[in-house]
C-alpha cells in the first residue's frame, strides 16, 4: 500500500474513534508528563536543600579552622612573653594579657578568658572578676597535665573551670631559661562557636543544630556522638550548652557504625537515617577525633516540603492544560484530516524520489542525486542527501588509507619477541585509534647484546604515527653505529625531531642496551618516566626517573646516562607509556602508578608475557566501559 493511502486510512481511523477515548489517552499522556516534571522539580529542590545545608556546615568548619589558627598563633606569641606570668604571685594585674588581647582585637568574643597556672601553684584568670567553680588545685586539670607532659601547644575538649560549661581549651607551656614554669590557656566556649552557625529561618521548626564530638564505647567499640551544645527546637535561635554527656545515636546500629566510620576518617557529608522513628537527614562537617564539629538534623518531610508544594502546583497546572488540550485535539483532528487529503500526494512524491535514490546509494552508487522542486524541508533533505554520496566516498577512501597506515605501522613494530640468554623479554602496543604514536623496538647489537626502546610521541593518530615512523628510522640507523654512547644517539635523534617537526611535537624515549654477558642494562631516558624496577633481593619496586628533556623540545639539550642496572635472577623491569597509569575509569579517576606497582609485586613468579597480559587486563578492568583515550605500550624484561 502506498504511503499516501496509508496516511489517509490512518487519519480516517483517528477521525472515527470516539472523542472520549481520544481525550482519555491525551489526559493519560500529559498527566504522566506533568508527574515527571513534578518529580524532577522535587529532585532539584531536594538537591538544592542538601547543597545549601552542606555549604552552611562547610563554611562553619572553615570559620572554626581560621579561629583555631588565630588562637594558636596568639598563644605562640605569648610563649615568648612568658615573663608576664612570672612577674608576681598574683600574676595578671589590671591589663589584658597579650594572647587574650590579640584575639579580642581581631575577633571579639572568640575566647572568653585567659587562664595562667604556674607550676609553683599561683594562678590567674583574665578578666580578673571571674573565679573558678572548682576551687581545687588547677594543676590537676587534664589539660594542664597534658601540656606539662608534652611541653607543646595542646587542644582539649573539657569543661570551663569558671562556668563549668563545655569549651575548647587551647594551652601552651611557659618556660624560663629552658625550664617549664607553667601553662597559659585561652578558653573557647562551645556556645560562642555555635553562634557562628547561622541556619536560615526557613529551616526553623523541626530541624536541630548541634555541636558534637565523636567518642567510642570502650566495651562495645561502637562509636557515638556526644552533644556539646544544641539549638533548642523552634524558631528562637538560642543555644543550650550540654554539661551532661548526652549521647546522640541513630535508631539502627548499622547506620551508627557507618556514621562513626565516616566521621572517624575525617570526612564530612550527609546520611539519611532513622532517628526517633523519623526519617532524618544528618548533615555534618569534617573534624579530627575529639574535635567538635557541626551537625544539622532535618526531617525528610521538611526537606521535601517545598518540593511537594511545587509538585502539587505542577500537577494542577498540567490538569488544567489537559482540559484545554482536549478541545484543541478535536479541532486539530478535523483540520489535519481535510488538509492531508489534499496534500498527501504532494508530500509523498518527493519522499518516493528520496527512497529510490537511497536504494542506489546503498548499492554503492555514490554519484546518484535527486532533483526536488519543492521549497520546504524535504528540498533541504534532498540537498543533504546529494552531499552524502561524495562524503561517503571520501570517508571510504580515508578509512581504507587509515587501515593501510595501521597495517604499515604494525609491521614497523617487532613481529616476534627477542631471545637473549638470561632474560625473558616481551613487548606489545595497543593504539586508541587506527594508528598511534607509541613505539617500542628490539634492536640486535651483536652477540649477546640487545637494544630496547620505548617511545611516546605527543598526541596520537596519523600525525603521531608518521613522526614515530621517522624517529624509528633515525634510531635504528644510529643504534649499532653509536654503540654505548647513548648521549650521542639521543643528540642525533633530537636534531632530527627539532629540525623536522613543529614546536608542539616532541617525543619521549627510553633506550637501553642490554648485555647478557654481565647481566647489565645501560640506559637513558628523554622525559620518559617513570619506569618500574622490581628487585628480588628485597622484594621492592623502585621508579626510574628521566635523565633529560623529551626529544625535539630544544636544540641544545643534553642527556645523561642513568646508573647501569645489574640484574639478578628474578629482577623485573617494566618500561611503558603513560597510557597505562593515566587510564581513566568512567568517573574520571586515574589508574595511577601504585596499582601498577602492586600488580607487579603480585606477579613476580610469572613470565614476561604473563606479566604483560596482567597489566593489560588491569587497565581494561579499570577503564570498564570508558573509552581508551591514549595509546598503551609496555615492554617487560625479566632476568631468569
Amino acid at each position: 500500500m502506498r504511503i499516501r493511502h496509508k496516511l489517509l486510512v490512518l487519519l480516517l481511523i483517528f477521525a472515527v474513534v470516539p472523542l472520549l477515548l481520544s481525550i482519555v489517552i491525551s489526559h493519560l499522556y500529559f498527566y504522566r508528563s506533568g508527574l515527571h516534571l513534578a518529580e524532577e522539580a522535587e529532585r532539584q529542590l531536594s538537591s538544592q536543600a542538601h547543597a545549601d545545608l552542606h555549604k552552611l556546615v562547610d563554611g562553619f568548619q572553615r570559620l572554626q579552622e581560621r579561629d583555631r589558627r588565630m588562637v594558636e598563633t596568639a598563644l605562640t606569641l605569648h610563649e615568648g612573653r612568658g615573663a608576664w606570668a612570672l612577674d608576681s604571685p598574683s600574676v595578671a594585674g589590671p591589663s589584658a594579657p597579650l594572647a587574650y588581647a590579640a584575639v579580642q582585637r581581631y575577633r571579639p568574643g572568640t575566647v572568653s578568658r585567659q587562664i595562667t597556672i604556674l607550676e609553683t601553684g599561683p594562678s590567674s584568670c583574665y578578666p580578673s572578676h571571674e573565679t573558678c567553680v572548682d576551687a581545687s588545685d588547677l594543676r590537676q586539670h587534664p589539660w594542664y597535665q597534658t601540656t606539662r607532659r608534652v611541653e607543646t601547644l595542646t587542644r582539649t575538649l573539657a569543661l570551663d573551670p569558671v562556668n563549668d560549661q563545655p569549651a575548647i581549651i587551647v594551652a601552651n607551656p611557659l618556660s624560663e631559661g629552658g625550664r617549664f614554669t607553667g601553662v597559659t590557656a585561652l578558653v573557647r566556649p562551645v556556645s560562642a562557636m555555635l553562634a557562628e552557625l547561622k541556619l536560615s529561618e526557613s529551616w526553623f521548626g523541626a530541624s536541630q543544630e548541634m555541636l558534637v564530638a565523636l567518642e567510642s564505647d570502650a566495651e562495645s567499640g561502637l562509636g557515638g556522638l556526644r552533644i556539646l551544645a544544641q539549638r533548642a527546637i523552634g524558631a528562637t535561635p538560642e543555644w543550650s550548652p550540654q554539661k551532661q554527656q548526652a549521647r546522640l545515636l541513630p535508631d539502627s546500629a548499622e547506620e551508627n557504625l557507618l556514621l562513626h566510620q565516616l566521621i572517624a576518617e575525617g570526612k564530612g557529608g550527609s546520611l539519611e537515617m532513622s532517628y526517633g522513628g523519623v526519617e532524618t537527614h544528618w548533615i555534618f562537617g569534617s573534624a579530627s577525633h575529639g574535635e567538635p564539629f557541626a551537625l544539622i538534623l532535618v526531617p525528610h518531610s521538611q526537606i521535601i516540603a517545598q518540593a511537594l508544594a511545587a509538585k502539587a502546583h505542577v500537577v494542577g497546572r498540567t490538569l488544567k492544560g489537559l482540559g484545554i488540550s482536549g478541545v484543541l485535539l478535536v479541532c486539530a483532528i478535523g483540520a489535519v484530516f481535510f488538509t492531508a487529503v489534499l496534500a498527501s500526494k504532494k508530500v509523498t512524491w518527493p519522499l518516493n524520489q528520496l527512497a529510490l535514490a537511497a536504494h542506489r546509494l546503498a548499492g554503492g552508487d555514490y554519484g546518484c542525486r535527486v532533483e526536488l522542486e519543492t521549497q520546504d524541508e524535504v528540498a533541504e533533505l534532498g540537498q543533504i542527501f546529494n552531499q552524502l554520496g561524495p562524503a561517503l566516498a571520501e570517508r571510504e577512501r580515508m578509512a581504507s588509507s587509515l587501515a593501510l597506515a595501521g597495517d604499515v605501522q604494525q609491521h614497523l613494530l617487532p613481529q616476534r619477541q627477542p631471545v637473549l640468554k638470561g632474560f625473558d623479554i616481551f613487548g606489545g602496543a595497543l593504539s586508541c585509534d587506527e594508528t598511534g604514536g607509541d613505539y617500542f623496538d628490539f634492536i640486535p647489537l651483536g652477540e649477546g647484546r640487545l637494544a630496547l626502546a620505548v617511545g611516546d610521541v605527543a598526541g596520537h593518530g596519523v600525525g603521531a604515527a608518521l613522526l614515530m615512523a621517522g624517529a624509528r628510522g633515525v634510531l635504528r640507523s644510529h643504534a649499532a653505529r653509536q654503540d654505548l654512547k647513548l648521549h650521542a644517539l639521543f643528540k642525533a635523534m633530537n636534531d632530527h625531531l627539532y629540525r623536522d617537526t613543529a614546536d608542539e611535537k616532541f617525543m619521549t624515549l627510553f633506550y637501553g642496551a642490554l648485555d647478557a654477558s654481565d647481566q647489565t642494562l645501560c640506559w637513558c631516558s628523554a622525559g620518559h618516566a617513570p619506569s618500574f624496577l622490581y628487585r628480588v633481593r628485597d622484594a621492592s619496586v623502585c621508579e626510574l626517573g628521566s635523565t633529560g628533556l623529551p626529544l625535539g623540545v630544544i636544540d641544545e639539550a643534553v642527556w645523561e646516562e642513568g646508573a647501569p642496572i645489574v640484574f639478578e635472577a628474578g629482577d623485573i623491569l617494566l618500561v611503558g607509556t603513560d597510557g597505562i597509569w593515566e587510564a581513566q575509569n568512567p568517573s574520571g579517576e586515574l589508574l595511577g602508578t601504585e596499582r601498577l606497582k602492586n600488580l607487579l609485586l603480585s606477579q613476580t613468579e610469572d613470565t614476561a608475557e604473563q606479566i604483560h597480559a596482567a597489566v593489560m587486563a588491569l587497565v581494561s578492568r579499570f577503564q570498564m566501559e570508558a573509552r581508551q583515550e591514549d595509546d598503551i605500550t609496555l615492554t617487560v624484561i625479566k632476568a631468569v
